[in-house]
């Protein structure tokens, strides 16, 4: 063990631990004063504190322990800390919607990139892609079917990609973002908009009410979106297929079209009827929006 500094390991929810930063803080005598002195490190890295809810791993209490209000009087909390070489902390997304009202979230001030029309707006996010093919074409469709930008996580990008799918030019109705790393996309996700995983498994997209302000996730061709990153999500849809189907998997980016084809559908649907996006016609008997 080194007697001087503490191991810090910071990864985001969605992420796997062993693809964390890796920062060392001074090591403190006391539990309070380390884990103050970890959420220092975490800061100083650019991480946005009012955004994310900083947990670590407790060995001793086998669980995560939230270092949120931690102080250097902290007393016996935090009292494990000084006794281990490294610590391992998971960055959460603050103000998740609840699971009574998903849709919603304490954001509604401090929205980055709100709309002020009342179908919101939503994005489109593509986790390690290894083709340039689909994410061409699917950067063609969300410019068509109304999204707001596109983001890559972790995938390759080349400009030669725009001879062959994006012939419409995407970028002047749906601009793209490059991120290295899922922690990246993280940092810089609007607020008051839910992630949407796009992966098999979970709700049908025919029963699916889609929220006001979302982020869409769509995985690799070739594995899809981590479990993890599914978790990390307020809301899990899947395309259903024919009985007969031979497979239940879509491509990449037919699977983004049509999702949000789905949402523009309904969109108009709810729009003739005099409700807005995120609501069904139940509402008015319940007296609350249906959310997810």
């Amino acid at each position: 063990m080194n007697q001087d500094s503490l191991v810090v390991r910071y990864f985001f929810e969605g992420d796997k631990a062993r693809n964390g930063v890796l920062a060392t803080v001074p090591r403190r005598s006391s539990g309070g004063e380390c884990a103050v002195a970890v959420l220092k490190a975490i800061a100083q890295a650019e991480v946005d504190l009012t955004r994310f809810e900083v947990v670590a791993w407790s060995p001793a209490h086998e669980g995560w322990c939230s270092l949120k209000g931690a102080t250097t009087d902290s007393g016996d909390l935090f009292a494990w800390l000084p006794d281990i070489d490294r610590v391992d902390v998971m960055l959460k997304r603050q103000g998740r919607p609840s699971q009574s009202n998903p849709a919603e979230s304490s954001y509604d001030h401090r929205t980055e990139l709100k709309s002020t029309t009342s179908d919101g707006f939503f994005g489109v996010a593509l986790l390690r892609s290894t083709s340039e093919l689909n994410h061409g074409t699917l950067w063609r469709s969300a410019s068509t079917f109304g999204a707001s930008f596109m983001a890559t996580i972790g995938a390759p990008y080349s400009k030669s990609v725009e001879g062959c799918t994006n012939t419409t030019n995407a970028a002047k109705g749906a601009p793209m973002w490059r991120f290295d790393a899922w922690g990246d996309f993280c940092k810089v996700a609007p607020m008051d908009a839910p992630w949407v995983a796009i992966e098999m498994g979970g709700e049908d997209l025919d029963t699916f009410v889609h929220p006001a302000r979302c982020v869409y996730i769509l995985g690799s061709e070739a594995q899809g979106l981590p479990s993890s990153v599914v978790k990390a999500c307020v809301a899990h849809v899947s395309i259903p297929a024919a009985e007969n189907a031979r497979t239940h998997s879509s491509n990449v980016a037919v699977a983004g079209a049509i999702v949000m084809y789905d949402r523009l559908a309904k969109q108009r649907g709810t729009m003739s009827k005099g409700l807005e996006l995120g609501s069904s016609d139940d509402d008015d008997e319940r007296g609350e929006p249906e959310r997810f």
